[in-house]
């Protein structure tokens, strides 16, 4: 009798693709454990918590524990760990599974060495080939945060040899990341920023590239800007929106302290409050950076309006050209848009970056012709601009010989 398969080993695409295609498969037929596990591969992330909490006695108790800790639920996390640890409840798991979400919490909380610790117990339990892979995961991280790069470089060797076995887990591309920003701080930047566009350009080649892919990247590339001693000006905006959008209220706070950092002066107090009382992490950096606070509430209550961050000053649209990999992202939705062989459609993009731009100068960044008043020149213009409404949901509005749109952010 052949085991049944995990949800997670589902090939939730041709599913989908078959539901679509044939209508064979409803989604409402799916079990209700069923259902998180689809909309998580899907991205929404909020729509699988809730699927999960309509319906928690489905749940397996360990995996609602990786979902409340990947949505900041860490007092519900750690009163299910405490579940977990008893030996005498039905819902005790596998101790090496168990010792993995406490390391996992202590992770969250930025605890690194009782992350250690943890992991340390859970090697010391025969856990799974997944299991160690997260496990070395996690180590790399944590000996990156306390200055053992070496050791650290050893874990994510060991994360790229179980990327072999396991090439569909995320847990290898975040190993990539970190690798990166080891080599910047042990070799070269420019080595470093190599193995970023190597790692940019093969997921955008694969289509494999997600809104959370795109977060790590940009806080990667956050972090090769202070190695080089330089502003990062965009990147923690985008960083902001993304986990916004995703609903990382971790990286939302993250984000907005390294807002904060770019311009040298403390962020909106509203925006960032919430935040800090959820994560010791959060709270921890912002004392660093700015002062102490007293139950997540920042000291500083009235802040100088000229010191005040307002994060819409660099709005991120919702669109982003990275124009060194040739592709176009929609955030939200989150699509990416591959741009081979479109050199003109590339040229629009960036004559665009502004948000406005006269019909005469838009005419010659494309098409490095001066705009006649003929038919023929006209009709050619509106076919381009046609093309990027439609096939890219931009949208761009024409008044007094001038297009506008919203400002398309290039990387």
């Amino acid at each position: 009798m052949h085991p049944k398969p995990l949800m997670n080993d589902v090939n939730w695409k041709t599913l989908e693709t078959k539901h679509i295609t044939t209508g064979e498969i409803s989604l409402l037929a799916l079990s209700s454990s069923a259902l998180p596990y689809y909309y998580r591969h899907k991205g929404d992330y909020r729509k699988a918590e809730g699927y999960q909490l309509s319906d928690l006695h489905s749940i397996p108790l360990i995996q609602r524990v990786r979902t409340q800790l990947s949505r900041g639920n860490l007092d519900e996390a750690r009163s299910n760990l405490y579940l977990l640890s008893d030996p005498s409840k039905k819902a005790q798991t596998e101790k090496a599974e168990t010792l993995l979400e406490n390391a996992r919490l202590e992770f969250f909380e930025g605890n690194w060495q009782q992350c250690l610790s943890e992991i340390n117990q859970s090697r010391n339990h025969s856990p799974s080939s997944v299991t160690q892979f997260t496990l070395s995961q996690l180590a790399s991280i944590c000996l990156y945060e306390l200055g053992e790069f070496s050791k650290s470089l050893s874990e994510v060797n060991r994360c790229e040899a179980f990327e072999k076995l396991f090439p569909k887990l995320k847990l290898g591309f975040y190993a990539k990341t970190l690798k990166i920003k080891i080599f910047a701080l042990t070799r070269s930047i420019q080595e470093a920023e190599n193995l970023f566009n190597q790692l940019f350009k093969e997921l955008i080649r694969e289509n494999t590239l997600d809104a959370d892919h795109l977060l790590t990247l940009m806080r990667v590339k956050t972090d090769l800007h202070t190695i080089k001693r330089e502003p990062a000006i965009f990147e923690p905006y985008l960083c902001y929106r993304l986990s916004e959008i995703i609903g990382d209220n971790l990286y939302s706070g993250l984000s907005q302290i390294d807002i904060a950092k770019t311009h040298n002066h403390t962020s909106t107090e509203h925006a960032i409050s919430p935040h800090l009382s959820e994560y010791k992490r959060v709270r921890d950096l912002w004392n660093d950076r700015f002062g102490k606070t007293t139950t997540g509430k920042l000291v500083a209550t009235r802040v100088p309006s000229s010191k005040k961050i307002n994060l819409s000053e660099y709005s991120i649209s919702n669109h982003v050209f990275v124009e060194q990999h040739e592709a176009l992202i929609k955030l939200d939705p989150f699509t990416v848009y591959q741009l081979n062989n479109k050199p003109r459609t590339q040229k629009a993009l960036v004559a665009f970056r502004r948000g406005s731009v006269s019909h005469d100068t838009f005419f010659k960044l494309v098409y490095q012709l001066n705009l006649k008043n003929s038919e023929d020149f006209k009709n050619t213009l509106k076919v381009l601009i046609s093309r990027l409404r439609k096939q890219y949901d931009i949208s761009i509005r024409s008044k007094n010989s001038e297009f506008r749109v919203d400002p398309i952010l290039i990387l």
